[in-house]
């Protein structure tokens, strides 16, 4: 039988049933990314890629070859990170790099870890004083 399914007899006919195994098959599962590139999003917003050693039953991963990509306007940066391991509690997402693509479009540009880390402070208090600013208009208007 082709296709993994199950054949199931009755006295009137004969049933064609997809097993379990091909369910379970489908569905990416995370040992699948054994020893390969992974991307991996945090919930504090970092963005995590490495090649996956190990995982457990609670969805922890052990990364090797880790770097932090950290991300400001269109500039980016690579900060070198070791072994991690990444709680599974704390991962977002979990999928594997398709290294047929290039990992960042063209117009985002690599600059020093100082540098980002410059632009990503300015970011950061640029988008706490738009909140700031919002929130002090929408208290304004709620008055009116």
């Amino acid at each position: 039988m082709s296709g993994g399914c199950v054949v199931l007899i009755n006295s009137q006919s004969i049933m064609m049933v997809p097993s379990v195994l091909e369910y379970i098959f489908r569905t990416p599962c995370i040992g699948s990314y054994l020893d390969r590139k992974l991307l991996i999003l945090l919930l504090d917003g970092r963005c995590i890629i490495g090649t996956m050693c190990t995982f457990d039953q609670y969805g922890n991963v052990v990364v090797e070859s880790a770097f932090e990509r950290i991300f400001a306007e269109n500039q980016y940066c690579d900060k070198p990170m070791g072994l991690l391991v990444v709680r599974g509690d704390n991962a977002i997402f979990i999928g594997e790099m398709d290294l047929s693509f290039p990992e960042l479009p063209p117009h985002i540009t690599a600059v020093s870890l100082p540098q980002i880390l410059i632009a990503r402070k300015a970011e950061l208090q640029s988008s706490v004083f738009k909140r700031t600013l919002k929130k002090w208009m929408e208290e304004l208007f709620d008055g009116i």
